[in-house]
């Protein structure tokens, strides 16, 4: 099985990572922040180098952000999903974008609902919400609630 010796190779080419094959075609990798970027320019070697997604998870209880990076290969078929936490507060993570052009609007959106900064990243301006005054809308503890009623309720 191919996606079992990927996961060989990656437990064994970076310290501290654990990867699982979640199922045929996909595979699951939790690594430090710090080795995201030498883990993903590996996996670009390797064959990697579609990145379609880049997302981020609030792990509130935990005080932590989740950023989740998915690339995949075309001759492989197989998925991965790389997978760092980062501290909620003042989060920061290497961009990938000299790696990955198409990371740039995935760095630019996290860092407009999540607030992580992109060290390297030289244009995190907003994609969506000009003129934000209040914590980014996606972190678990904006209040939707009480947002709409200062900006819509009327009364």
């Amino acid at each position: 099985m191919k996606e079992e010796a990927l996961r060989e190779k990656l437990e064994a080419r970076f310290a501290d990572t654990q990867a699982r094959v979640q199922r045929s075609q996909r595979v699951v990798v939790s690594l430090p922040l710090d080795k995201v970027s030498a883990a993903l320019t590996w996996l670009k070697d390797e064959g990697y180098h579609q990145l379609t997604l880049i997302t981020c998870v609030d792990w509130i209880e935990e005080g932590q952000f989740e950023l989740v990076y998915h690339v995949a290969s075309h001759a492989t078929g197989i998925h991965i999903m790389v997978k760092a936490r980062v501290a909620r507060e003042n989060p920061v993570a290497l961009s990938i974008t000299s790696l990955y052009e198409n990371a740039q609007p995935y760095e630019r959106e996290i860092h407009e609902f999540f607030g992580v900064d992109f060290t390297g990243n030289d244009n995190l301006s907003p994609l969506y919400l000009d003129d934000w005054k209040e914590i980014p809308p996606m972190r678990r503890d904006f209040d939707t609630l009480a947002y709409s009623k200062r900006k819509y309720d009327y009364e």
